[in-house]
């Protein structure tokens, strides 16, 4: 485990070598940031950051003289919002802010995960909503096995909140069950997540930890080796239970499919868990099946370029509520 002065040292170093990319642009977009760098979390965490500055200011998007929650207001405004979210426009000093919180809460993320959830989702509450853990989770990679199967749990038992004791339990249990059924501890998952994100920075870090360890000690510590790289499959051995299939009720959906309708953060979700982060894919499918009026077309197509090329469950929560989005404006 990295101590607070390492942690603030690699926080620096590796927000200054991934600033140093852009540091001739003076703005950024939407897709710039959604795939900045190869690390998978930091690019989510920017996004994650983007996101809930976005609902906090529109949240304030209100007068005491109009009515907010018309329906045709609400429609509108959610229109207004969706377009606006597929217009991300940030300056370089405000990126490098945002880059620097990214980075620090991946490596928090790796380093002590249980208190960065804990954080994350009850500050200082005693209870989380798992809509809320829900709506989040689309931002984590990292320990992403971890919210899928407390997530599962509150379905299976109808839960609308997890108490923070709880979730603890519940945490501590995935992370057996990860290790029981990979047969490798989650000290190797953690290690090999650190070793990927810190760089050639891991090396300098390691042997600070080390001769520490030696001065407190006074003993010889051996320094543990390069640990191999895990099947993300093994993760899927968590998800012993079908997750139920969801039906959109929401009246927005009843439009035409078009990429700009869906906003930032759902085309984020729908190209990372259904097209294996491919964004294009995703605008191209929602071009063709906006020229679609048929439903048995869309369908096979739908069928063709998600469910087979690439091997989704059709049960699956999110594709049902990515199809019931597609097929609203043909239903």
């Amino acid at each position: 485990m990295l101590t607070e002065n390492q942690l603030t040292a690699s926080v620096e170093q590796i927000s200054n070598d991934l600033f140093s990319k852009v540091k001739f642009q003076a703005f950024l977009d939407g897709k710039q940031i959604a795939g900045f760098c190869s690390y998978e979390q930091i690019n989510r965490f920017l996004l994650f950051q983007i996101y809930i500055d976005w609902k906090l200011q529109i949240q304030k998007l209100k007068h005491p003289y109009f009515n907010f929650q018309h329906p045709e207001v609400k429609d509108a405004l959610n229109e207004f919002l969706n377009v606006l979210s597929n217009h991300i426009f940030i300056e370089q000093k405000d990126f490098k802010i945002l880059l620097e919180k990214a980075v620090f809460n991946a490596i928090k993320l790796l380093n002590e995960p249980l208190s960065s959830f804990l954080n994350f989702f009850f500050a200082t509450k005693n209870e989380a909503s798992v809509q809320l853990i829900s709506e989040y989770i689309p931002y984590f990679h990292d320990f992403d096995f971890v919210l899928q199967s407390i997530l599962l749990y509150a379905e299976n038992h109808k839960l609308e909140k997890i108490s923070k004791e709880l979730f603890q339990e519940l945490y501590q249990k995935s992370i057996m069950n990860y290790e029981r059924f990979s047969g490798e501890s989650i000290e190797k998952y953690r290690s090999l997540k650190l070793k990927e994100l810190l760089g050639n920075s891991m090396n300098n870090i390691e042997n600070q930890v080390i001769e520490n360890k030696h001065k407190e000690t006074d003993q010889p510590v051996v320094q543990t080796q390069s640990i191999q790289q895990t099947n993300s499959q093994k993760k899927e051995l968590l998800m012993k239970e079908t997750i139920k299939p969801i039906t959109p009720t929401t009246s927005s959906l009843k439009k035409e499919v078009k990429i700009k309708k869906i906003p930032l953060n759902k085309q984020f979700q729908y190209s990372q868990k259904l097209f294996k982060g491919d964004l294009d894919a995703l605008k191209k499918l929602c071009d063709q099946l906006a020229e679609i009026q048929d439903l048995e077309t869309a369908k096979n197509l739908i069928q063709n370029q998600v469910l087979d090329t690439y091997q989704i469950d059709p049960e699956d929560a999110l594709f049902q509520e990515f199809a019931g989005l597609a097929l609203a404006h043909i239903l």
